[in-house]
């Protein structure tokens, strides 16, 4: 039986737009309130117990509470800057519904777990002592967790490195042991279409959905014209980017699109032909 053809995207549907839209205001705003009524301003405020759903926070609970809660609004603005760009191009699909969703809760477990590895020391956030306690005050755990929320693909990377270098079990092997560790090298890029089909001449502004295979979601750069375009999402078979608010308006014509995973060995997409109009 052969296998089924892909499906094209499908535009999200008005309720769920809306639903995002109410659901980015009303989270971005109720965990803006919580994090300012809970956050302990001064030194002895973390002692003062503060209460949530019946559960009391006190002590190292209250900066546990601060991480969770700013990761929270981190991920609020995240999905809110985001939504309004996607629907400012009117490019928001039904396969990112789950994603808006979940990026408040993503950012405040990444937050926590941020601010558990900086308290035990695993993560050094300077050079000296001033820097750690610093970052170890209420302000510093607001901005690290403020940072999380909005940056959760960098923080995952983070804390990834962190767990490997604690449980790396390379060290003291021998020849042949090491040897036996495969390291699969980056597969190159494929372009099978991109979304929309043709480009108008006037593209200041205007956001590309290129689709294909073995993008790097890390990594992964667009090139029009040997020109870099500004990558806002990245799957392993989608990315989206946007041509900057001063580009100039293109000739008509056949123009090139390459997809180039960058690493050690960068590898490069065929050229794949887009029409401007």
């Amino acid at each position: 039986m052969p296998d089924p053809m892909p499906q094209p995207d499908r535009p999200m549907l008005d309720w769920k737009r809306r639903f995002i839209f109410v659901y980015a205001v009303i989270g971005l705003a109720a965990g803006t309130w919580k994090l300012i009524e809970s956050f302990p301003s001064r030194g002895e405020d973390a002692a003062t117990p503060f209460s949530i759903m019946n559960f009391a926070f006190a002590g190292e609970g209250r900066f546990i509470l601060t991480a969770l809660l700013a990761g929270v609004v981190g991920g609020f603005i995240h999905i809110a800057v985001s939504y309004a760009a996607y629907r400012a191009n009117d490019a928001l699909t039904d396969r990112w519904f789950a994603w808006y969703l979940l990026r408040p809760l993503i950012g405040g477990g990444l937050a926590m777990a941020f601010y558990a590895v900086i308290r035990a020391g695993f993560v050094a956030p300077g050079t000296s002592t001033d820097a750690t306690a610093q970052i170890l005050s209420p302000y510093g755990i607001l901005a690290v967790g403020l940072l999380v929320g909005l940056c959760n693909a960098q923080a995952e990377k983070k804390l990834r490195s962190v767990g490997q270098a604690l449980f790396d079990t390379s060290k003291g092997k021998d020849d042949y042991e090491a040897r036996k560790t495969f390291q699969p090298e980056a597969s190159t890029p494929a372009i099978s279409g991109t979304e929309p089909q043709s480009l108008p001449a006037a593209v200041a502004g205007r956001t590309l959905r290129v689709r294909g295979t073995g993008f790097d979601t890390s990594t992964a750069s667009v090139f029009f014209d040997n020109k870099p375009l500004k990558v806002v999402e990245r799957t392993p078979s989608e990315i989206l980017c946007a041509f900057g608010e001063d580009a100039a308006n293109l000739p008509g014509g056949d123009r090139t699109l390459i997809v180039t995973n960058n690493g050690a060995v960068p590898k490069t997409s065929a050229p794949y032909t887009v029409v401007v109009r």
